[in-house]
């Protein structure tokens, strides 16, 4: 998967590699100083300043999941 950092928002630190599973612009992103995953949204696909969720998961899995299940918005 090819993602630059700067096409996420600002303070993302990780990129799970679970995000290969998910629609393209979907990602699931750890940031600076938070040890939960999180789902985000692209700036590519949120242009404001991209989007992420405010729920916090414990593992990727768990996000993965969210997404999937309930294709979240």
């Amino acid at each position: 998967m090819s993602i630059e950092l700067n096409d996420l928002p600002v303070g993302v630190s990780a990129i799970s590699d679970k995000s290969s599973e998910l629609p393209g612009g979907v990602f699931i992103v750890k940031f600076e100083n938070e040890s939960s995953w999180r789902i985000c949204l692209s700036k590519k696909l949120s242009p404001e300043y991209g989007r992420f969720s405010s729920y916090r998961f414990e593992t990727e899995e768990e996000a993965v999941k969210e997404y999937l299940d309930k294709t979240w918005k």
